[in-house]
C-alpha cells in the first residue's frame, strides 16, 4: 500500500483529446477515471535502498527541506543527482515529487500496443547422464521454457487511460527547460500523439523523429514496416534546451568536383568543406542507427531493447 498520495499541481487538462465518430468518442478530459486517480495523487511507496556507489556529499550538508534537518543515509542516496529508481511510472514521480527532484530529459519506451506478450526463453542445461526423449529435443531444450516478461495485449482505451496519467505524472517531475521522448511505432503512436497534444499542447511539440532501419522480413502483401516513430515535445518550447552542436554527425557533400550540390542549390566549396569538418545535425529521420539485430554484442535477450546508440544521440543532445 502506499505510504501518502503526492498531489500534482496543476491538473493537466486541455480537452483536447478527443478521438471518435458518430458511434464512439474518448473524451479524456470528461472521463473520470484517470481524473480522479490523478485528482487523488501519485502513489509514494517506500524505498529501499539496494546500491549506492559513493556517497555524493557529506552527509551534514544534505537536508530535509521541510524540517531543516540532516538526511538519514538511505534518504541521502534516494535524492542523489544520479539515481535509479526500479519500479513503476507514477511511483517514481511521486518520489521525484516528494524529494523536491526535477528532471531536465525524459525518454519512454513504452509499451506498443502490439497485441502480443513478450517473453525471453530460458533454457537449463540438464544434467549430463539425462537422455532426452525425440519429443523433448536436444537435452539442452529439453528442461527450457518461455518467461513471459511483459504483456502487451490491451484494450484501447484502458492503454490510453494508462498513458495520460502516466504522461501527466511525467510532466510533473519536469524542470521549465526539459523535453521528453516518447518512442512508439504504428499501433498505437497516433493516437497518442494526440494525448501529447493534450498533455503538453500543441504548440510545445518538436519533432516527429522517425528511426528507420532495414532486415529481412516474412511480410508479402505490404511494404515491410520497418520505422518507429519518437515524438519529441517540450515543457516550454520558448526555454527548451537543445544542444545541437553535441549531435552533429559526418556531413558528405554528393558533388566534390563542383556545381550544385544539393545545398540550398548552393556550389560554394568552401562552405561544404567546413560543413565537411563540422558536421550536420541530424535530420528528423535516422537511418544511421542500427537495430539490435546487426549490434549482437549488446544484445541481453530482451525482444524490445533498444540499441544504445539511439539513446546516446537522445542523451547526447542534453
Amino acid at each position: 500500500m502506499p505510504i501518502r498520495y503526492i498531489p500534482i499541481d496543476p491538473i493537466v487538462l486541455r480537452g483536447q483529446a478527443v478521438l471518435g465518430n458518430f458511434t464512439r468518442a474518448l473524451r479524456y478530459n470528461g472521463n473520470q477515471k484517470p481524473g480522479q486517480r490523478l485528482q487523488r495523487g501519485l502513489p509514494l511507496y517506500e524505498l529501499q535502498t539496494v546500491e549506492q556507489v559513493r556517497p555524493v556529499k557529506p552527509l551534514a550538508t544534505v537536508k530535509n527541506k521541510a524540517t531543516n534537518q540532516p538526511l538519514a543515509p538511505v534518504q541521502q542516496a534516494q535524492v542523489a543527482p544520479n539515481l535509479i529508481v526500479h519500479g513503476e511510472c507514477q511511483a517514481a514521480c511521486a518520489h521525484l515529487l516528494a524529494s523536491g527532484q526535477k528532471v531536465d530529459l525524459v525518454y519512454i519506451d513504452p509499451p506498443f500496443a502490439s497485441g502480443a506478450n513478450y517473453g525471453k526463453k530460458i533454457l537449463l542445461r540438464r544434467h549430463p547422464h539425462a537422455q532426452a526423449t525425440a519429443l523433448e529435443g536436444p537435452a539442452l531444450e529439453a528442461d527450457g521454457w518461455e518467461e513471459t516478461l511483459y504483456g502487451d495485449i490491451w484494450n484501447k482505451e484502458d492503454y490510453l487511460n494508462w498513458m495520460y496519467e502516466n504522461l501527466t505524472a511525467i510532466k510533473a517531475v519536469m524542470s521549465d527547460t526539459a523535453s521528453i521522448y516518447v518512442h512508439l511505432d504504428w499501433h498505437i503512436g497516433h493516437y497518442v500523439k494526440i494525448l501529447l497534444d493534450e498533455v503538453f499542447g500543441e504548440e510545445n511539440f518538436v519533432n516527429e523523429i522517425v528511426w528507420c532501419y532495414s532486415g529481412p522480413t516474412n511480410q508479402k502483401n505490404n511494404f515491410p514496416r520497418k520505422h518507429d516513430t519518437i515524438y519529441l515535445y517540450a515543457k516550454d518550447k520558448s526555454d527548451m534546451f537543445f544542444d545541437s552542436d553535441s549531435i552533429r554527425v559526418a556531413y558528405k557533400k554528393s558533388n566534390k568536383s563542383g556545381g550544385k550540390t544539393g545545398l540550398a542549390g548552393r556550389s560554394d566549396e568552401a562552405s561544404l568543406e567546413a560543413l565537411d569538418e563540422r558536421g550536420k545535425i541530424p535530420e528528423d529521420w535516422w537511418p544511421d542507427i542500427a537495430d539490435l539485430g546487426k549490434v549482437h554484442s549488446e544484445d541481453l535477450g530482451y525482444p524490445t531493447q533498444k540499441p544504445e546508440a539511439l539513446l546516446e544521440r537522445i542523451l547526447l543532445r542534453q
